[in-house]
């Protein structure tokens, strides 16, 4: 990826070394920045016909501007003061919020403004699917564990949702205001630049170093998602070029989605409960694998690893006849509470399980 030329005018020095010292930290998006504090060497750089992918102007620096730039130019607007002071036909942008929500902003106002689709080379990540055949995770937080024990061994790690209902936000927080409504705004459009749109659209939880999307905040966004935009969700962020692993979740469904998803993902879990009912969920997809007409092809099943988590200390597994390789989690009791993260016992089982070399 190009990288981004990026100007920030402010008569808060304080400020501009933080912010500029948080971009330049910055392990994904490669920025060039130029700064300025006082309006006069400021507005000499303007007339000597200074240019950068975007500026990034306080409304007060911008107030004590004779000849500040026009609104046709590349001009972000940071208020730290009264926004009626600031003239009409700015992208307006509040100041003083943390870093992460400004990168953002910065970001996607600049994949706004470069022209052309960008890609990093790609490094060699893995795409872990997780699908809960019950279609439940709450006594199961198979995925968002997942998620965390490759994080906290020092990998990058992407975690993201497909759930029309996602609880995301049940397990990682973070600061940045925009999440994956907004990203799927932009691949529905087909919006140019979807690598850095997605950066613009990512946290990261600082308890657990995993990046993700905030939940949708209206379930009709997955609603008619294709099996291509799907492709285009993975595609954004493997171009990042930054994540050893990304991590997607979803219950589970026969769809046009699901074919999608198991031919990009190296491996696959199928979470289930060692209870009868939901043992029998994997046999009815089993069967459908190997029955049915539109069944997934031998290395396609090949794939996939049946994850059986205990609903007691003292469980013994079941005599379940699932024609899957099957692997067994232990009792993951809540904490007080908190649900998440679940016991060490559990999220160690879970690392060597997901070490195992399946397809």
């Amino acid at each position: 990826m190009p990288q981004i030329r990026l100007v920030l005018a402010d008569s808060d020095q304080l400020f501009l070394e933080k912010f500029s010292a948080y971009l330049k930290n910055s392990k994904t998006t490669p920025f060039v920045l130029e700064l300025f504090t006082n309006p006069t060497i400021f507005s000499q750089w303007l007339e000597r016909g200074g240019a950068a992918d975007l500026m990034v102007i306080s409304s007060s620096f911008l107030a004590m501007l004779e000849n500040p730039p026009t609104s046709e130019r590349p001009v972000m607007v940071l208020c730290d003061s009264h926004e009626n002071m600031v003239p009409t036909g700015y992208t307006l942008v509040h100041k003083y919020q943390p870093a992460e929500n400004l990168m953002g902003e910065i970001l996607s106002a600049c994949a706004e403004g470069i022209p052309g689709s960008y890609r990093n080379k790609r490094c060699a990540e893995e795409l872990h699917l997780v699908l809960y055949a019950d279609g439940s995770e709450v006594l199961n937080p198979l995925a968002p564990s997942l998620a965390c024990v490759k994080a906290q061994s020092g990998q990058s790690t992407f975690y993201l949702s497909l759930d029309p209902l996602s609880d995301t936000h049940t397990y990682f927080n973070g600061n940045n205001s925009r999440g994956f409504s907004e990203f799927l705004y932009y691949i529905k459009s087909q919006k140019d630049n979807l690598l850095l749109k997605a950066e613009a659209c990512t946290s990261r939880d600082v308890n657990f170093g995993v990046d993700f999307m905030k939940s949708r905040q209206n379930p009709q966004d997955m609603a008619g998602l294709t099996p291509s935009e799907v492709k285009s969700i993975l595609d954004a962020l493997r171009d990042r070029a930054v994540y050893s692993h990304i991590i997607v979740s979803r219950a589970f469904q026969f769809d046009e989605l699901l074919h999608v998803l198991m031919t990009e993902a190296q491996k696959v879990y199928l979470a289930c409960l060692n209870h009868p009912l939901s043992c029998n969920r994997v046999k009815l997809i089993a069967h459908h694998f190997l029955n049915n007409d539109n069944a997934l092809s031998h290395d396609l099943q090949k794939k996939i690893l049946c994850c059986i988590t205990m609903l007691h200390h003292e469980d013994q597994p079941l005599s379940a006849e699932i024609p899957f390789e099957k692997a067994y989690l232990p009792f993951s009791p809540y904490h007080g509470h908190d649900f998440f993260p679940p016991s060490g016992e559990y999220l160690q089982a879970l690392e060597t399980i997901s070490a195992l070399e399946r397809g």
